[in-house]
């Protein structure tokens, strides 16, 4: 299920904002022949896929850091790890390149730092983006953005306002931060 879509240009940059909620049908069958169906959900968070203003060489995926699994992220791909300068970054998040000096030239300082705020902003809720083509595909498990209340909530609270404002922010600041 896609919702709360957004469509727009910031700073000269397309983008598109979604929430999606994504499901895994699942049948299992039991001894006696009977099936069950159940659905997992698979993902449920705040996705954007933002033009970029250039048509990049390789293809650069940012993960969150899997302990000692990072060593499969690269395994049978033509994919290789890239190490970058900021150790809180590093701590956080695993870098997978097909173009080592381009994925240094993506992440820049603000860049990293944007990916860390939006993780302490939602909770640590698994940030990961990718940079292909002319596109830049980042997606963020989470919550839901955009919610004004239930039916019999004020549609002018105040407070209810400032989490709208806050949400349309963030955004807008990964746009303005990977537009560059």
């Amino acid at each position: 299920k896609l919702k709360d879509e957004m469509v727009g240009e910031r700073n000269g940059r397309p983008f598109e904002f979604f929430q999606a909620h994504l499901e895994d049908k699942r049948t299992t069958t039991d001894s006696d022949g009977k099936t069950q169906t159940s659905w997992v959900t698979v993902f449920r968070g705040q996705c954007w896929v933002i033009d970029a203003a250039k048509t990049f060489h390789g293809t650069t995926r940012i993960a969150r850091d899997a302990g000692i699994f990072n060593a499969f992220g690269a395994i049978g791909d033509k994919y290789s790890r890239a190490k970058l300068e900021d150790p809180e970054f590093e701590k956080k998040f695993e870098v997978y390149t097909t173009d080592q000096v381009e994925a240094r030239f993506l992440l820049t300082p603000d860049v990293m730092q944007a990916f860390l705020d939006l993780e302490t902003a939602f909770n640590g809720s698994k940030f990961r983006a990718t940079f292909d083509g002319n596109k830049i595909y980042a997606a963020l498990e989470g919550g839901e953005l955009f919610e004004g209340g239930g039916l019999f909530s004020r549609i002018d609270d105040p407070e209810k306002v400032g989490e709208l404002l806050v949400d349309i922010a963030s955004v807008f600041h990964l746009v303005d931060v990977l537009g560059k």
